[in-house]
């Protein structure tokens, strides 16, 4: 999301799944974003200038591609040359991640100004996939490979740099990186507890959860205000916010929030059958 616009998915009448964007103010409209000739689309993230990245499948629906939507107008991505790739995030340069399927395996990917670019892996892997990008080009996601449990990873300046795990940790991945290259996402033990984190400065911090085991931090604005969800302790799923370093506030059961804006107003949705978007100002 940006300050203004919130992006995802909705259905249509005919029941396609169409990604969207709705614009918030005194009234909250929805403009369906349309597909590139297949069935089904869907947005993922949208920059300050109102550039929409997501996937859609092709004519046929045979496979699906990454799609930048520019002033309503979507553009296939292409891919690595496998036959699917899928956005994730945009900086406000319109600079698009994600990864792409590419000779047996996946890679993340950065394309910029209509070239995709292949971002690697970790020493040792043979997978990777992007989930964010700040405005200084700093890209974040995870790597790893059938022997190596994948690692959180941060690709800067074309460098891949492992950030670790939890002590406890058997794997991680990176979810969001803001401007000031704060990285959020998760750490998991080798007992499958998922803990909700932030890489600061090279050091990894368990953010807590609700009362229970796990958590996961999908968002982080520029404030440092981070977004996810916790279990509480009878292990139900709550969206939460952490801010200012302090513990997790409980924003409800059964809900997620994976956006946060510069004013720390957050997107998010109900997981469940018939799923709502949701929008906390």
């Amino acid at each position: 999301m940006n300050d203004h616009e919130i992006v995802g998915r909705s259905f249509t009448a005919s029941n396609e799944m169409h990604a969207v964007v709705w614009r918030t103010g005194r009234t909250v409209t929805v403009q369906d974003l349309g597909t590139i000739g297949g069935p089904f689309s869907e947005a993922a993230a949208v920059n300050a200038r109102g550039d929409v990245a997501g996937y859609g499948a092709l004519p046929g629906n045979t496979s699906y591609h990454a799609v930048l939507w520019r002033n309503g107008q979507p553009t296939d991505l292409g891919t690595l040359g496998g036959q699917l790739s899928f956005a994730t995030a945009i900086n406000s340069h319109g600079d698009v991640v994600g990864w792409s399927t590419t000779e047996g395996t996946t890679h993340a990917f950065r394309w910029h100004d209509g070239r995709m670019t292949d971002l690697g892996t970790l020493p040792g892997g043979t997978f990777s996939a992007a989930n964010g990008i700040n405005d200084h080009g700093d890209i974040v996601g995870e790597s790893g490979s059938f022997s190596q449990r994948a690692h959180a990873v941060m690709w800067r300046n074309g460098t891949a740099v492992d950030l670790g795990t939890l002590p406890d940790g058997g794997y991680s991945s990176a979810r969001a990186v803001n401007n000031r290259g704060d990285v959020v996402g998760l750490s998991g033990s080798a007992t499958a507890i998922q803990r909700p984190v932030r890489w600061r400065d090279g050091r990894i911090t368990d953010l807590g959860t609700l009362g229970g085991t796990d958590g996961l931090a999908n968002a982080i604005n520029d404030r440092g205000d981070v977004a996810g969800w916790a279990d509480s302790a009878d292990g139900r799923l709550h969206a939460a916010v952490w801010r200012r370093g302090r513990a997790a506030v409980d924003l409800g059961p059964d809900m997620i929030v994976n956006a946060s804006d510069s004013h720390g107003r957050l997107a998010g949705w109900v997981p469940i059958m018939n799923s709502q978007a949701l929008f906390w100002r």
